[in-house]
Protein backbone atom coordinates (compact mmCIF):
# COMPACT_ATOMS: atom_id res chain seq x y z
CA UNK A 1 0.00 0.00 0.00
CA UNK A 2 1.18 3.48 -0.82
CA UNK A 3 1.05 6.60 1.28
CA UNK A 4 -1.96 7.80 -0.69
CA UNK A 5 -3.84 4.52 -0.10
CA UNK A 6 -3.35 4.81 3.65
CA UNK A 7 -4.32 8.50 3.62
CA UNK A 8 -7.55 7.75 1.72
CA UNK A 9 -8.40 4.91 4.11
CA UNK A 10 -8.02 7.02 7.25
CA UNK A 11 -9.98 9.97 5.85
CA UNK A 12 -12.80 7.79 4.54
CA UNK A 13 -13.18 6.06 7.91
CA UNK A 14 -13.12 9.29 9.91
CA UNK A 15 -15.71 11.08 7.77
CA UNK A 16 -18.77 9.10 8.73
CA UNK A 17 -22.13 9.38 10.38
CA UNK A 18 -20.68 10.99 13.51
CA UNK A 19 -19.91 14.35 11.94
CA UNK A 20 -23.47 14.60 10.58
CA UNK A 21 -25.17 13.78 13.90
CA UNK A 22 -22.85 15.15 16.60
CA UNK A 23 -23.38 18.90 15.89
CA UNK A 24 -26.82 18.71 17.46
CA UNK A 25 -25.54 16.95 20.58
CA UNK A 26 -22.70 19.43 20.95
CA UNK A 27 -24.96 22.47 20.43
CA UNK A 28 -27.12 21.28 23.32
CA UNK A 29 -24.12 21.50 25.68
CA UNK A 30 -22.52 24.79 24.62
CA UNK A 31 -23.58 28.42 24.95
CA UNK A 32 -22.41 29.85 21.63
CA UNK A 33 -21.28 28.78 18.14
CA UNK A 34 -17.68 29.71 19.01
CA UNK A 35 -17.71 27.22 21.88
CA UNK A 36 -19.01 24.50 19.57
CA UNK A 37 -16.20 25.14 17.09
CA UNK A 38 -13.68 25.18 19.93
CA UNK A 39 -14.96 21.79 21.10
CA UNK A 40 -14.28 20.30 17.66
CA UNK A 41 -10.76 21.74 17.64
CA UNK A 42 -10.06 20.45 21.16
CA UNK A 43 -11.35 16.97 20.35
CA UNK A 44 -9.31 16.93 17.14
CA UNK A 45 -6.11 17.81 19.01
CA UNK A 46 -6.81 15.11 21.61
CA UNK A 47 -7.29 12.54 18.86
CA UNK A 48 -4.10 13.72 17.17
CA UNK A 49 -2.13 12.92 20.33
CA UNK A 50 -3.47 9.35 20.17
CA UNK A 51 -2.66 9.18 16.46
CA UNK A 52 0.91 10.35 17.15
CA UNK A 53 1.26 7.58 19.74
CA UNK A 54 0.06 5.05 17.19
CA UNK A 55 2.71 6.30 14.77
CA UNK A 56 5.42 5.44 17.29
CA UNK A 57 3.88 2.05 18.06
CA UNK A 58 3.37 1.28 14.37
CA UNK A 59 7.02 1.94 13.63
CA UNK A 60 8.16 -0.23 16.54
CA UNK A 61 5.67 -3.04 15.82
CA UNK A 62 4.95 -2.92 12.04
CA UNK A 63 2.40 -5.73 11.86
CA UNK A 64 -1.19 -5.85 10.61
CA UNK A 65 -2.73 -6.81 13.95
CA UNK A 66 -2.46 -3.19 15.11
CA UNK A 67 -3.83 -2.63 18.61
CA UNK A 68 -3.85 -6.36 19.31
CA UNK A 69 -0.10 -6.59 18.71
CA UNK A 70 0.57 -3.41 20.67
CA UNK A 71 -1.19 -4.85 23.72
CA UNK A 72 0.42 -8.25 23.26
CA UNK A 73 3.90 -6.74 23.12
CA UNK A 74 3.25 -4.51 26.12
CA UNK A 75 1.12 -6.65 28.44
CA UNK A 76 1.27 -10.22 27.17
CA UNK A 77 -0.87 -12.65 25.19
CA UNK A 78 -3.92 -12.41 27.44
CA UNK A 79 -4.37 -8.68 26.81
CA UNK A 80 -4.11 -9.10 23.04
CA UNK A 81 -6.51 -12.05 23.04
CA UNK A 82 -9.03 -10.19 25.24
CA UNK A 83 -8.91 -7.15 22.98
CA UNK A 84 -9.64 -9.26 19.89
CA UNK A 85 -12.81 -10.72 21.39
CA UNK A 86 -14.01 -7.34 22.71
CA UNK A 87 -13.32 -5.69 19.35
CA UNK A 88 -15.15 -8.35 17.35
CA UNK A 89 -17.97 -9.02 19.81
CA UNK A 90 -18.67 -5.57 21.30
CA UNK A 91 -16.87 -2.61 19.74
CA UNK A 92 -17.54 -3.19 16.05
CA UNK A 93 -21.13 -4.51 16.41
CA UNK A 94 -21.99 -1.60 18.72
CA UNK A 95 -20.40 0.90 16.35
CA UNK A 96 -22.20 -0.57 13.34
CA UNK A 97 -25.52 -0.42 15.20
CA UNK A 98 -25.05 3.28 15.99
CA UNK A 99 -23.93 4.13 12.46
CA UNK A 100 -26.78 2.23 10.81
CA UNK A 101 -29.33 3.94 13.08
CA UNK A 102 -27.96 7.37 12.20
CA UNK A 103 -28.06 6.44 8.52
CA UNK A 104 -31.70 5.39 8.87
CA UNK A 105 -32.62 8.64 10.64
CA UNK A 106 -31.11 10.75 7.88
CA UNK A 107 -32.57 8.64 5.09
CA UNK A 108 -36.12 8.76 6.45
CA UNK A 109 -35.87 12.45 7.32
CA UNK A 110 -34.75 13.25 3.77
CA UNK A 111 -37.67 11.26 2.36
CA UNK A 112 -40.24 12.68 4.83
CA UNK A 113 -38.91 16.06 6.03
CA UNK A 114 -42.20 17.25 7.53
CA UNK A 115 -43.69 14.01 8.86
CA UNK A 116 -42.80 12.30 12.16
CA UNK A 117 -40.71 9.18 11.70
CA UNK A 118 -42.25 5.89 12.78
CA UNK A 119 -39.78 4.25 15.25
CA UNK A 120 -40.06 0.84 13.63
CA UNK A 121 -39.29 2.37 10.24
CA UNK A 122 -35.94 3.52 11.62
CA UNK A 123 -35.20 0.06 12.99
CA UNK A 124 -36.13 -1.69 9.75
CA UNK A 125 -34.03 0.71 7.68
CA UNK A 126 -31.06 0.27 10.05
CA UNK A 127 -31.31 -3.54 9.89
CA UNK A 128 -31.52 -3.33 6.10
CA UNK A 129 -28.38 -1.18 6.04
CA UNK A 130 -26.39 -3.69 8.12
CA UNK A 131 -27.69 -6.63 6.06
CA UNK A 132 -26.83 -4.93 2.76
CA UNK A 133 -23.28 -4.15 3.80
CA UNK A 134 -22.86 -7.69 5.12
CA UNK A 135 -23.94 -9.14 1.78
CA UNK A 136 -21.62 -6.81 -0.13
CA UNK A 137 -18.62 -7.80 1.98
CA UNK A 138 -19.50 -11.48 1.68
CA UNK A 139 -19.21 -11.15 -2.10
CA UNK A 140 -15.47 -10.71 -1.70
CA UNK A 141 -12.74 -8.22 -0.92
CA UNK A 142 -13.08 -6.54 -4.32
CA UNK A 143 -16.79 -5.85 -3.88
CA UNK A 144 -16.20 -4.49 -0.39
CA UNK A 145 -13.39 -2.23 -1.60
CA UNK A 146 -15.52 -0.87 -4.45
CA UNK A 147 -18.39 -0.14 -2.07
CA UNK A 148 -15.99 1.60 0.31
CA UNK A 149 -14.71 3.79 -2.53
CA UNK A 150 -18.27 4.76 -3.51
CA UNK A 151 -19.19 5.66 0.05
CA UNK A 152 -15.96 7.65 0.44
CA UNK A 153 -16.86 9.75 -2.62
CA UNK A 154 -20.40 10.31 -1.29
CA UNK A 155 -19.16 11.34 2.14
CA UNK A 156 -16.58 13.73 0.73
CA UNK A 157 -19.22 15.20 -1.58
CA UNK A 158 -21.65 15.73 1.33
CA UNK A 159 -18.98 17.35 3.49
CA UNK A 160 -17.73 19.53 0.66
CA UNK A 161 -21.23 20.61 -0.35
CA UNK A 162 -22.04 21.85 3.16
CA UNK A 163 -18.75 23.78 3.32
CA UNK A 164 -19.35 25.36 -0.10
CA UNK A 165 -22.88 26.43 0.85
CA UNK A 166 -21.70 28.01 4.10
CA UNK A 167 -18.75 29.80 2.47
CA UNK A 168 -21.01 31.04 -0.34
CA UNK A 169 -23.48 32.50 2.15
CA UNK A 170 -20.63 34.18 3.99
CA UNK A 171 -19.04 35.66 0.86
CA UNK A 172 -22.36 36.92 -0.53
CA UNK A 173 -22.97 39.09 2.50
CA UNK A 174 -24.91 36.79 4.79
CA UNK A 175 -21.88 36.18 6.99
CA UNK A 176 -21.94 39.19 9.29
CA UNK A 177 -20.99 37.24 12.41
CA UNK A 178 -23.60 34.43 12.48
CA UNK A 179 -26.60 35.50 10.39
CA UNK A 180 -28.98 32.92 11.80
CA UNK A 181 -28.07 33.34 15.47
CA UNK A 182 -29.03 36.56 17.24
CA UNK A 183 -26.06 36.45 19.61
CA UNK A 184 -23.24 36.18 17.07
CA UNK A 185 -20.23 33.91 17.36
CA UNK A 186 -19.46 34.52 21.04
CA UNK A 187 -22.75 35.61 22.60
CA UNK A 188 -24.58 33.29 24.93
CA UNK A 189 -27.55 31.42 23.54
CA UNK A 190 -28.56 28.65 25.90
CA UNK A 191 -31.66 26.81 26.97
CA UNK A 192 -31.26 27.90 30.59
CA UNK A 193 -30.80 31.71 30.66
CA UNK A 194 -29.24 31.70 34.12
CA UNK A 195 -25.46 31.72 34.30
CA UNK A 196 -24.17 28.19 35.08
CA UNK A 197 -21.55 27.59 37.73
CA UNK A 198 -18.07 26.32 36.94
CA UNK A 199 -18.88 22.65 37.52
CA UNK A 200 -21.95 22.73 35.31
CA UNK A 201 -19.91 24.39 32.58
CA UNK A 202 -17.11 21.81 32.84
CA UNK A 203 -19.62 18.96 32.83
CA UNK A 204 -21.32 20.28 29.70
CA UNK A 205 -17.95 20.86 28.06
CA UNK A 206 -16.82 17.28 28.76
CA UNK A 207 -20.09 15.92 27.37
CA UNK A 208 -19.63 17.98 24.22
CA UNK A 209 -16.02 16.83 23.81
CA UNK A 210 -17.04 13.17 24.11
CA UNK A 211 -19.61 13.69 21.35
CA UNK A 212 -16.97 15.33 19.16
CA UNK A 213 -14.48 12.50 19.79
CA UNK A 214 -17.01 10.09 18.26
CA UNK A 215 -16.72 12.03 14.98
CA UNK A 216 -12.98 11.42 14.70
CA UNK A 217 -13.15 7.65 15.13
CA UNK A 218 -11.43 5.59 12.45
CA UNK A 219 -7.89 6.94 12.60
CA UNK A 220 -6.75 3.83 14.48
CA UNK A 221 -7.46 1.69 11.41
CA UNK A 222 -4.11 2.68 9.93
CA UNK A 223 -2.47 0.43 12.52
CA UNK A 224 -4.15 -2.63 10.97
CA UNK A 225 -2.41 -2.17 7.61
CA UNK A 226 1.07 -1.05 8.69
CA UNK A 227 2.50 -4.43 7.65
CA UNK A 228 1.21 -3.98 4.09
CA UNK A 229 2.67 -0.51 3.55
CA UNK A 230 5.51 -0.20 1.07
CA UNK A 231 7.58 2.04 3.36
CA UNK A 232 5.91 2.31 6.77
CA UNK A 233 8.77 4.30 8.32
CA UNK A 234 8.07 7.24 6.01
CA UNK A 235 4.51 6.62 4.85
CA UNK A 236 2.74 5.89 8.15
CA UNK A 237 3.64 9.19 9.93
CA UNK A 238 2.86 11.23 6.81
CA UNK A 239 -0.47 9.49 6.19
CA UNK A 240 -1.73 9.81 9.77
CA UNK A 241 -0.60 13.41 10.29
CA UNK A 242 -1.92 14.61 6.94
CA UNK A 243 -5.21 12.81 7.51
CA UNK A 244 -5.66 14.38 10.94
CA UNK A 245 -4.87 17.88 9.63
CA UNK A 246 -7.30 17.55 6.72
CA UNK A 247 -10.11 16.01 8.80
CA UNK A 248 -9.85 18.61 11.59
CA UNK A 249 -9.93 21.41 9.02
CA UNK A 250 -12.88 19.87 7.19
CA UNK A 251 -14.90 19.29 10.37
CA UNK A 252 -14.22 22.84 11.57
CA UNK A 253 -15.32 24.39 8.27
CA UNK A 254 -18.43 22.19 8.10
CA UNK A 255 -19.59 23.20 11.56
CA UNK A 256 -18.86 26.85 10.85
CA UNK A 257 -21.01 26.52 7.73
CA UNK A 258 -23.87 25.04 9.77
CA UNK A 259 -23.83 27.97 12.19
CA UNK A 260 -23.66 30.44 9.31
CA UNK A 261 -26.78 28.95 7.71
CA UNK A 262 -28.83 27.85 10.74
CA UNK A 263 -29.65 29.28 14.19
CA UNK A 264 -28.16 27.47 17.12
CA UNK A 265 -31.70 26.68 18.36
CA UNK A 266 -32.44 24.75 15.17
CA UNK A 267 -29.18 22.81 15.45
CA UNK A 268 -30.01 21.90 19.04
CA UNK A 269 -33.49 20.64 18.25
CA UNK A 270 -32.74 18.52 15.15
CA UNK A 271 -30.56 15.42 15.26
CA UNK A 272 -30.62 15.37 11.45
CA UNK A 273 -29.40 18.93 11.13
CA UNK A 274 -27.82 18.62 7.66
CA UNK A 275 -31.20 17.78 6.11
CA UNK A 276 -33.31 20.16 8.21
CA UNK A 277 -35.83 22.34 6.39
CA UNK A 278 -35.50 25.86 7.70
CA UNK A 279 -38.04 28.60 6.88
CA UNK A 280 -35.37 31.29 6.44
CA UNK A 281 -33.92 29.32 3.52
CA UNK A 282 -37.17 29.45 1.53
CA UNK A 283 -37.66 32.16 -1.05
CA UNK A 284 -41.10 33.23 0.21
CA UNK A 285 -39.66 34.19 3.60
CA UNK A 286 -36.43 35.88 2.58
CA UNK A 287 -37.94 39.29 3.24
CA UNK A 288 -38.00 38.50 6.97
CA UNK A 289 -34.59 36.85 7.12
CA UNK A 290 -33.10 38.94 9.95
CA UNK A 291 -35.60 41.09 11.78
CA UNK A 292 -33.89 43.50 14.11
CA UNK A 293 -36.39 43.27 16.95
CA UNK A 294 -37.66 39.69 16.70
CA UNK A 295 -36.25 36.49 18.16
CA UNK A 296 -36.07 33.23 16.29
CA UNK A 297 -38.99 31.65 18.13
CA UNK A 298 -41.22 34.67 17.53
CA UNK A 299 -40.32 34.51 13.85
CA UNK A 300 -41.48 30.92 13.71
CA UNK A 301 -44.81 31.97 15.21
CA UNK A 302 -45.22 34.46 12.37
Amino acid sequence: MTRLNCLALIISLQIGSGIFSAPSLIAQQVRSPAEALGVFLLAGLLVWTGAASFVELGLLIPFNAGIQDYLRASWGEYSGHLFSWIWVGVVRPGGNAVISTIFADFLLKALQPSDPIWPWATKIAAIGCVASLTVINCLGATAGAKAANVFMILKLAALGTIIVIGCTNYVLGYGDEVPSSDTGWFGWNQVNPSEPDVWDFLGSLCTAVFAALFCYGGWESASFIAGDMANPVKDLPMAINWAMALVITGFFLMNASLYICLPIDVIRESKTVVVVSHPWLRSETTEIRRPADTSYRNLLKR
